[in-house]
């Protein structure tokens, strides 16, 4: 205890002294204030508040701390210590098969403690509950929990099973075999605990809107500040059973659009066990900053219905900052300055000595805007209008859709996204003959169409299936599709076609996917996704062979196609027109990229596009528009011909 308090006071002299030292700061560059009142003098740990937190850069080096004086205060900055996570293998381990169970049990490396072990299989679709006990002596076993699952199947899985409690020594984990075959196990790998402990607490975050796509749910959460170290999300849902990969991202600019930058990936289930016991786990770990006040959660959903999301709460780690106030009275926080460089004081060298110094409980008062600070909001510099163009020289016009002024975000439809370039250069915003500057938002999301798949049978192939599936448009821009079959036991080869006209008219046949579709009674993922060339006309034809086996059943065909967005700004609801089709026009550079951060933080409403300028109807053409040119081309051709030689012509003789 003793040496406790020296080593304390020692500390706080370093940092009285480096505080002593420091000069009177210029605060006219920061745009935000906070106040704080502190009752006494001495070492102090502050949490920093949300809302200075929010104003901050991502990695928080504009700020700083002025104490009663006006003197910048030296601190030393709390945050985690991220490292990766290191994996032992055991001393020794032994799998055997007993009644109903495959008992694997190992001895960990002397002196080295874990807490979670890792089972790695093979195997492809399996659900287990698993007993978890230890040992110091590997003679006497204590169970640390039963009934943990232990699972791959749907694209989900838990291989890495958590212990309850660090230890060392001896582990027994027992796989219960009663309800499937046993699979087999062909190593363990042992978890090191995490380095420390930090604090935490809860924050009120909401959920801005839901969206389904193809196979996938994204749920965009509002946090109640930027830059914060979320340690994991619990998500509340009605549904009874299920198992969903999850990850979570956030949007930033990079390389000329907006993209979705992954922070976390985890699994979330509900799972039954057996006939009495279910297990679950719905909170997903996070482990990362947020530099953005909008967190993105993505749920795979695969083949099954969309999972209900009723609510979610995060916890997150505690940003503290720790410094030596000289006398007690009233500090502040300053924030917002993107010029601010990092500052380098003596005592962020002694950040890990103050991780447990005590914490000073504060009623901070609002964030207020700093009076000396003049500079201009970033967005309010952002120029409605960009350059003159000609909308005559682009084929599609169709209106956007506003509520008011504001920062918007448009989603592209399939009709939009085939009229334009595949990437994206001739789409343009306009109000009357003067572009509006946008940034391209390009996900890694897709959408759904429901297609109709008829039988088109080929009499000189009777042993090949063939369907054909009419477009929403010609040239539609699809990625992929999505077959599924009511038949219960076949293996089939598939292949997409599609028919064309070459240049000098003749007709030919492309591959536009191929894939290998098998499918057992018991298998319960159906669905073949394939990845689809670029289509140029409207109509695709399926086909497969079946050889001396009966016809497979095409019950459902879906359509899957990128999800890009604008993202923009406007001060009023009409006049906004998007415009695609134009293959002279380069990729437009607005000066608006220089804002994109401000433009992705702020808070955004959706736009929407008014029906197409064009019927969307199905077409059933197959680069027939192509034919009659062409033989309308040669038609004139010949016309031109026979006119040039009957003049080549001898006259007749006069009568």
């Amino acid at each position: 205890m003793k040496r406790s308090l020296t080593r304390l006071r020692d500390l706080l002299l370093t940092l009285a002294a480096s505080a002593a030292a420091a000069l009177a700061l210029d605060d006219a560059d920061w745009k935000f204030r906070q106040p704080f009142e502190l009752e006494r003098a001495g070492v102090v740990k502050i949490a920093v508040p949300l809302e200075t937190l929010d104003k901050l850069e991502p990695d928080l080096r504009d700020l700083r701390i002025v104490g009663p004086d006006g003197a910048e205060v030296a601190f030393a900055l709390v945050r985690p210590f991220r490292q990766p996570v290191r994996w032992s293998s055991p001393k020794t381990m032994q799998v055997r098969l007993e009644d109903d169970a495959t008992v694997v049990t190992l001895q960990g490396e002397p002196g080295v403690s874990f807490d979670a072990v890792e089972l790695i299989t093979a195997a492809v679709r399996f659900l287990k509950p698993v007993r978890i006990e230890t040992s110091s002596d590997g003679e006497h076993w204590q169970t640390q929990a039963d009934g943990v699952p232990f699972f791959r199947q749907f694209g989900a899985s838990q291989t890495v099973l958590p212990l309850a409690i660090p230890t060392t020594g001896w582990l027994r984990v027992t796989i219960k075999d009663r309800r499937q075959d046993a699979i087999a196990i062909s190593g363990v790998r042992l978890r090191e605990p995490a380095a420390e402990e930090m604090a935490t607490d809860s924050v009120p975050i909401r959920i801005s809107r839901t969206d389904t796509y193809a196979a996938e749910t994204v749920v965009t959460i509002d946090l109640p500040a930027a830059n914060l170290e979320l340690k994991q999300l619990q998500i509340q849902t009605p549904d009874v059973l299920f198992t969903r990969p999850v990850r979570t991202g956030f949007s930033r600019f990079s390389e000329g659009e907006a993209q979705e930058q992954t922070l976390s990936s985890d699994t979330v289930y509900r799972v039954q066990l057996d006939e009495t016991a279910k297990s679950e786990k719905t909170a997903l770990a996070v482990g990362a900053a947020v530099p953005s006040r909008e967190l993105l959660l993505h749920i795979e959903n695969g083949d099954s219905p969309a999972l209900r999301v009723d609510r979610i709460e995060t916890t997150r780690i505690v940003t503290f900052a720790v410094f030596a106030a000289s006398v007690p009275g009233r500090y502040e926080c300053l924030s917002g300055n993107p010029r601010a460089a990092a500052p380098r004081y003596d005592v962020a060298a002694l950040a890990s000595q103050v991780r447990n110094a005590p914490q000073a409980r504060l009623a901070p008062q609002p964030i207020a805007q700093n009076p000396k600070f003049h500079a201009a909001e970033p967005l309010a510099g952002i120029a409605l209008e960009g350059g003159a163009l000609n909308p005559a020289s682009w084929r599609s016009h169709r209106a956007v859709r506003l509520d008011g002024a504001g920062v918007y975000r448009l989603e592209l439809d399939l009709a939009a996204l085939s009229t334009s370039s595949r990437s994206l250069a001739d789409v343009r915003l306009a109000r009357g003959d003067k572009q509006v500057p946008y940034l391209v938002e390009n996900t890694s999301l897709q959408r759904s169409v429901e297609l109709t798949a008829t039988p088109d049978p080929d009499r000189e192939r009777p042993t090949v299936s063939r369907w054909k599936v009419n477009l929403p448009r010609r040239g539609a821009r699809l990625s992929g599709l999505v077959l599924q079959s009511s038949t219960r036991l076949f293996e089939r080869q598939i292949r997409i076609l599609e028919k064309r006209i070459s240049s000098t008219g003749e007709p030919f046949q492309t591959v536009l996917a191929e894939g290998h579709w098998r499918r057992l009674p018991q298998d319960t993922a159906t669905a073949l996704t394939l990845a689809l060339s670029p289509i140029e006309t409207g109509t695709l034809w399926i086909e497969t062979e079946n050889g001396d086996n009966p016809a497979i059943d095409l019950a459902q065909v879906r359509a899957n196609y990128p999800v890009s967005r604008l993202i923009f700004r406007s001060d009023r609801p009409e006049g906004v027109t998007l415009l695609t089709g134009n293959t002279q026009a380069a990729a437009p550079r607005y000066d608006l990229s220089l804002v994109a951060g401000a433009l992705l933080g702020s808070e955004k409403l959706t736009a929407t596009l008014a029906a197409d300028d064009l019927p969307a109807k199905a077409t059933d053409d197959s680069g027939s528009k192509n034919a009659v040119y062409f033989w309308a081309a040669l038609a004139v051709v010949v016309v031109i011909l026979l006119v040039v030689v009957a003049k080549l012509l001898p006259k007749p003789p006069a009568a």
